[in-house]
């Protein structure tokens, strides 16, 4: 991992410096920025930590459950990770240079319709991702872990965890998009609030789900996911309240032509789980079910998405182009 970031850091440099950076490493501590930049920064990132505060206490309780379950939930947060990163954090990472200028040109409504085309476009990239992760856990798990050791028992395991996961993953995303707004109007102390309380939400149903309920994993999985959809509807009350209303019919009427492409993809899993039987045969049988199952899956959606003219499918293949 080191090296894979210190190599990620090394590509960019040459393309910064062909834009016109100019490193210096010389650090003037009496600069304006600088001092807000750290001031901005602790809030900041113990704001955006609380999902991965939350798998930390996570594993705390599941270590006090049966054999094997803190390995079984490490795998399945390893899982829904690779979505938060491909699409909630690529989303932001795109998002935030406009949401940082509109700011600094004091432009509200701007900032919100960014904002919300942000939020959009991280629905249209992790709802199916989630729907996907959902109905194919035991496939994609028997396909990735399911070797020596790891046996059919605990594929069955890390399945149940990786599902209470996804039902969060659209709301992990969507905080990778609309915590770091409020740094950039200056409001950092929001979203750390909400992270907070979020946190003690969490231990609280933690306790509940495993000690009353008798849940496992994957009462573990679905107290976070819980609270991380808890913290995005909270987040975006607070959005509404500094920046205005957003457009509501337009972006129900985006989220329902969503929501028809993910009909469709539920549709073309679930005749190809019937079909295809990913789970039995030889270990190239089933990744070849799995991969078969995945594309199966993104061309529907994507084919959807394109005859229901979604924009969020044209601003991907334009940055694309890019």
């Amino acid at each position: 991992v080191l090296v894979g970031g210190l190599a990620q850091w090394l590509v960019m440099v040459p393309r910064a410096i062909s834009l016109g950076y100019q490193p210096r490493w010389l650090i003037v501590w009496s600069d304006p920025g600088l001092k807000q930049v750290l001031r901005l920064l602790g809030p900041a990132s113990i704001g955006a930590a609380a999902v991965q505060v939350n798998v930390l206490i996570n594993g705390y309780f599941a270590s006090y459950l049966e054999n094997g379950s803190v390995t079984c939930l490490n795998n399945a947060f390893r899982l829904i990770q690779l979505p938060i990163g491909l699409f909630g954090v690529a989303v932001a990472t795109v998002t935030l240079p406009h949401l940082a200028r509109h700011a600094a040109l004091n432009d509200t409504i701007a900032l919100r319709d960014r904002l919300l085309v942000g939020i959009r476009q991280t629905l249209f990239l992790t709802l199916p991702a989630a729907i996907g992760l959902f109905i194919l856990a035991e496939p994609v798990i028997a396909s990735i872990y399911q070797y020596g050791r790891f046996t059919p028992d605990s594929t069955t395991t890390t399945a149940l965890a990786l599902r209470g996961y996804a039902v969060g993953l659209v709301s992990y995303a969507a905080i990778k998009v609309v915590a770091p707004a409020f740094s950039t109007i200056d409001r950092p102390g929001i979203p750390l609030r909400i992270s907070l309380t979020g946190i003690v939400i969490n231990m609280t149903l933690n306790y509940f789900l495993i000690r009353v309920y008798h849940l496992g994993v994957l009462g573990l999985t679905l107290a976070t996911a819980s609270v991380a959809t808890l913290n995005i509807f909270q987040l975006a009350w607070y959005s509404h309240r500094l920046v205005g209303s957003f457009r509501v019919p337009d972006f129900l009427q985006a989220i329902g032509k969503i929501l028809l492409c993910c009909l469709v993809l539920v549709g073309v899993l679930l005749a190809g789980k019937a079909f295809i039987h990913p789970m039995g045969g030889p270990v190239i049988v089933r990744i070849m079910g799995t991969l078969a199952l995945v594309i199966l899956g993104v061309s529907a959606y994507f084919i959807s998405a394109k005859i229901l003219s979604l924009p969020d499918l044209g601003l991907l293949l334009r940055r694309r182009s890019r």
